[in-house]
Formats: C-alpha cells, structure tokens, sequence
C-alpha cells in the first residue's frame, strides 16, 4: 500500500527530535516494529485501533508544537 510507510525512513529525524528534548508520539498503523535504535522514554508509543486512544491522539495532535507526518497522515487535523 503506497498510504504505509516504514518507521526507520524518520529514524533521524526522530533522533533530532528528541535530542532537543522534545518527545515523540508514535502513532498510526502497527505493520512495522519501532527500530531499537529508538528507545527512550521520550517516546509514547500511541499504535492501536483501540476507539478510546484514537480520541487521545486529536487531543494530542491539538497540543502539539509540531508534526512530521506522510500526506495520507493526520496533517489536516494539525
């Protein structure tokens, strides 16, 4: 599916991230493992289709200070 793409493409950009302290949510489809490179308690790992965390994710996006996403991701919720 052109829509999925795979976590380690965003594993530097994920690194950067959290090396200027901020943390990251993961969310989205649960095809891929998060890369063990990744690890830190900096990262939330929000994957699931569970009705109740989809509501906490538009929360979550809604307090953002930003987003890296792909064009079939949340962006127009942002």
């Amino acid at each position: 599916d052109a829509r999925m793409c795979n976590p380690k493409n965003y594993l530097e950009a994920i690194k950067r991230i959290l090396n200027f302290g901020y943390k990251v949510v993961i969310f989205g489809d649960t095809l891929f493992d998060l890369p063990v490179e990744i690890d830190s308690k900096n990262i939330l790992d929000m994957r699931s289709t569970n009705s109740k965390e989809q509501i906490l994710i538009t929360y979550i996006l809604s307090k953002s200070s930003g987003l890296l996403t792909t064009h079939s991701g949340p962006a127009p919720l942002a």
